[in-house]
C-alpha cells in the first residue's frame, strides 16, 4: 500500500490530541515505510506545533532506516533535537542487515550518528529465523558503540521450533552472561519483560497503543494502533481491535491461552494475535517462542538479583518489586515448559 498523509490531516489529528489531553505532553511517532521520504511534511508539522502550541511539550520520534539522512537532513535533525528524536532500524552487522534490508548497510552514515548526532539513537533490531544465530553478537557489537538496542522478533514469519528454539536459548543465555558481567548496561528489550507484574499489584494495563494513543492512517482514518492497520501484515488488522480495546482477560483467543498461567505478561502476545486470526500453527510457534523468552527473563532476573543487585535494570526498583521478581521468576521457571 502506497499513500502519503497531507499536512491538513496530520495537524487535524494533533489538534484533536491537544484538545482531548490539554495538560499532557504530546508524543508523535512517524512510521512508514520510510518517513524521511516525507521529511518536508514532518518539518511542516514540527514548525507548526512550535508556533501554534508554544506552551505544550511535544516530542516527535522518527523511525528510519537512515539511508536518506544526509547533510541537509542531519542539519535539520540537529537543529530540532530538543523535540525530535530518531530511532534507527538496523538489524546487525553488514551481513545480517543486508539480508533483509536491500543491502543498505553502507548507505547509513554511522559517523554522523556516533559523532555528530546529539545523543546516540536507539536501534530497532529485527531478528528473523535467518539471523537469530547472531542475535547476541549483533546486540553486543552495537552496545559497544554506545547504542541502546530494542530486539524485536519478526512477526508474520515461519519459525522452525526444533531448530530455532535451541539457538534462541543459546543467544539469550549469552546476553544474560553479558549483562551480569556488565551491570551498568541496561539490557536489551527482550530481557526486560516486567516479571514483577505477574500475580501482583503491578498488573499490566491492556495493550498501550490501544488505550493511550491512536494511529492515524494517511487518509485520516483512526485505528487503535498500527497493528490494526492494513500496513501491518495482512489486511485483517481490524480483528486486532479485540486486543486493543478489551482487557486481556476478556479477549477470545485459543482455549489454551485462557488458562495460561503467565498470560498477564503476554499483553498483546503474538500467539494471541495469531489465535484471533485463527492461525493455529503460527499461534503455537509464537507461544513456544514467548515461553522461551519468559523463562530466559526469569533466569536473567535471578542472576541479576544474586550477582548484580544494583545493576542498571534493578537499581531504581523498590524492595517490594524485587521480592515479586524473585517469587514470580521461581514460579515461571517451575511452571513454564514448552
Amino acid at each position: 500500500m502506497h499513500a502519503r498523509m497531507s499536512l491538513t490531516t496530520a495537524l487535524r489529528a494533533i489538534d484533536e490530541a491537544v484538545d482531548q489531553h490539554p495538560n499532557m505532553d504530546i508524543n508523535v511517532l512517524f512510521m512508514g515505510g520510510e518517513p524521511i521520504l516525507s521529511l518536508g511534511l514532518i518539518q511542516d508539522i514540527v514548525t507548526t506545533c512550535r508556533e501554534k502550541y508554544n506552551g505544550i511539550a511535544f516530542h516527535f520520534k522518527i523511525v528510519s532506516n537512515g539511508t536518506l539522512i544526509h547533510k541537509k537532513e542531519q542539519e535539520w535533525i540537529n537543529a530540532n533535537s530538543d523535540i525530535v528524536e530518531v530511532t534507527l532500524s538496523i538489524d546487525g552487522d553488514r551481513e545480517t542487515h543486508n539480508l533483509h534490508r536491500c543491502k543498505s548497510y553502507d548507505l547509513i552514515d554511522y559517523d554522523y550518528w556516533e559523532h555528530s548526532y546529539p545523543n546516540l539513537p536507539t536501534i530497532n533490531m529485527v531478528v528473523t529465523p535467518e539471523t537469530i544465530g547472531k542475535m547476541a553478537s549483533n546486540v553486543i557489537k552495537y552496545e559497544k558503540r554506545g547504542y541502546y538496542i530494542k530486539t524485536i522478533l519478526a512477526d508474520g514469519v515461519k519459525w522452525n521450533l526444533e531448530k530455532d528454539i535451541p539457538i534462541f536459548e543459546r543467544e539469550l543465555n549469552t546476553l544474560i552472561e553479558h549483562y551480569v558481567a556488565n551491570p551498568d548496561l541496561y539490557p536489551t528489550s527482550c530481557l526486560t519483560i516486567p516479571i514483577y507484574a505477574l500475580n501482583s499489584k503491578y498488573a499490566l494495563s491492556p495493550c498501550e497503543p490501544g488505550h493511550n494513543s491512536i494511529c492515524i492512517m494517511p487518509d485520516g482514518t483512526k485505528v487503535p494502533c498500527y497493528r490494526c492497520s492494513p500496513f501491518f501484515g495482512d489486511n485483517d488488522g481490524y480483528i486486532l481491535n479485540e486486543l486493543c480495546t478489551k482487557k486481556i482477560e476478556d479477549i477470545t483467543a485459543r482455549e489454551v491461552c485462557k488458562d495460561c498461567s503467565v498470560r498477564r505478561l503476554c499483553n498483546a502476545c503474538p500467539a494471541q494475535v495469531a489465535g484471533l486470526r485463527r492461525n493455529i500453527e503460527s499461534a503455537e510457534q509464537y507461544c513456544a517462542i514467548e515461553k522461551t523468552l519468559l523463562r530466559a527473563n526469569a533466569y536473567a532476573m535471578t542472576q541479576f538479583l544474586l550477582y548484580q543487585p544494583n545493576c542498571s535494570y534493578l537499581k531504581n526498583m523498590s524492595g517490594e518489586q524485587k521480592k515479586d521478581i524473585i517469587t514470580n521468576s521461581i514460579f515461571i521457571l517451575k511452571k513454564l515448559h514448552l
